[in-house]
């Protein structure tokens, strides 16, 4: 049995964007490896945050210390804005099986463009396609959770509801 690594991400949420680079320059730092940019649509959650241009202007600081720049994708649509995040220098996206009827596909997708794949699940909230969801049928969260640990990226599951 092989043991799992801890590793800590530092969500840039919570910094003074005047100071950005700074900042994330200090957590690297200090030895975090794994920087974590939440991305809200205002739609998903109530909250705006930002862009694909964000994560350019962090890959270069990523870059100096062999850092992974991870995208959380707390928005409708997501596959919409995929391609954008990977090209801008995201090492994985992550996607709410609430906003995916086709998870699967998504999943792929974010695989195709190169970046590992992530899924979160609000805790005890209907995903799209299970019995708690009036508009299609199927499978629950936690069973698309399973079945995405079979194929392993990232799986988080939110104990509080996404945004801020």
């Amino acid at each position: 049995m092989s043991k799992s690594k801890i590793q800590i991400a530092a969500s840039i949420l919570s910094a003074d964007f005047s100071r950005l680079g700074e900042e994330v320059t200090q957590a690297l730092e200090a030895g975090v490896r794994w920087i974590h940019v939440d991305v809200m649509d205002g739609h998903f959650v109530p909250n705006l945050s930002m862009g694909s241009q964000v994560v350019r202007s962090l890959r270069p600081i990523a870059d100096k210390f062999d850092a992974l720049l991870h995208v959380h994708l707390m928005v409708e649509e997501p596959e919409q804005y995929l391609a954008d995040f990977v090209r801008a220098g995201a090492n994985s996206v992550s996607i709410h099986v609430e906003t995916c009827p086709h998870l699967h596909r998504t999943i792929q997708e974010i695989r195709a463009l190169g970046a590992r794949a992530g899924c979160c699940a609000q805790s005890g909230h209907a995903a799209p396609g299970s019995a708690g969801d009036s508009q299609r049928g199927g499978l629950c969260a936690d069973h698309v959770g399973r079945a995405w640990l079979r194929g392993p990226g990232v799986y988080k599951l939110c104990q509080k509801t996404p945004g801020f």
